[in-house]
């Protein structure tokens, strides 16, 4: 008995400690926000604390913070980010040149990713694309050097133009689902890309969406229906895809690529 009390003592402190650890959410006197009656949401619109690493709060004045609004953390000093799950739609520029940030934790309910929204921040390395996610805006992640790698969630239909130009991904994972991968640099990223893998759902590939570095590209489905006029993985690229897969044989990939059956 005396063995069982002393143990639910440890856990007891133990489960105090870890919730004491427990990092809470900014207070709401560091953002300026908005309050829409008829719609029944906040969104952030700036951030004027002094933290550096912020946690959003879930709810202002009693509404569901769902939004970032325009380049609401733009040029801040902050160095992490984590957002409640309540937030859809992180607007243009919203973290546009945070120098510092590193590292970025976005909520389960983000759906769109506007233009620019992290662009030129040159130290984020962490970032996990959440499941639902369906746009992700043009020029999203332009010049973020640190970043090395990104899983492209299934449920991401529609990439903009130069989506991570300028980054330094050496491993990208496509899901099945995506249909379009955007056009100009889309993925232009440096010399560490060697090798990619589209998945079958893809419809549609821009003109320059890969740079001259990629040595190799699996497809795993039927020739792209629509192709940029411009060559989409550079100039040297081998393309292979699977045998039994349909329009290998007029696409405009066999005449400026060499294509491997697989």
């Amino acid at each position: 008995m005396k063995k069982l009390c002393l143990l639910l003592a440890i856990i007891i402190i133990l489960t105090s400690a870890l919730v004491g650890c427990s990092k809470k959410a900014n207070p709401v006197s560091d953002f300026e926000y908005l309050i829409s009656e008829k719609e029944n949401i906040a969104a952030i619109k700036g951030y004027i604390g002094d933290d550096l690493d912020v946690i959003v709060p879930q709810e202002i004045e009693g509404y569901p913070v769902t939004l970032i609004y325009i380049s609401a953390f733009a040029f801040s000093e902050i160095e992490s980010i984590t957002l409640p799950d309540t937030v859809q739609t992180i607007q243009d520029r919203a973290f546009m040149s945070c120098s510092n940030l590193h590292t970025v934790n976005l909520g389960k309910s983000v759906t769109v990713i506007g233009a620019e929204a992290f662009k030129n921040c040159k130290k984020l390395e962490n970032i996990k694309l959440p499941y639902g996610l369906q746009n992700i805006g043009t020029y999203a992640f332009f010049e973020c050097k640190s970043l090395k790698e990104i899983t492209i969630p299934k449920s991401v239909t529609e990439m903009g133009m130069g989506t991570f130009y300028s980054s330094s991904l050496s491993s990208i994972t496509f899901e099945e689902g995506i249909e379009t991968i955007g056009s100009y640099a889309c993925f232009w990223c440096g010399d560490k890309l060697k090798s990619i893998t589209i998945p079958k759902s893809v419809k549609e590939i821009g003109e320059y969406s890969f740079n001259d570095k990629l040595e190799k590209v699996y497809f795993k489905g039927d020739a792209p229906e629509k192709l940029g006029n411009k060559k989409p993985f550079g100039d040297n690229a081998i393309l292979y895809y699977k045998k039994n897969k349909s329009g290998w044989d007029t696409t405009p990939l066999k005449d400026e690529y060499t294509l491997i059956p697989y």
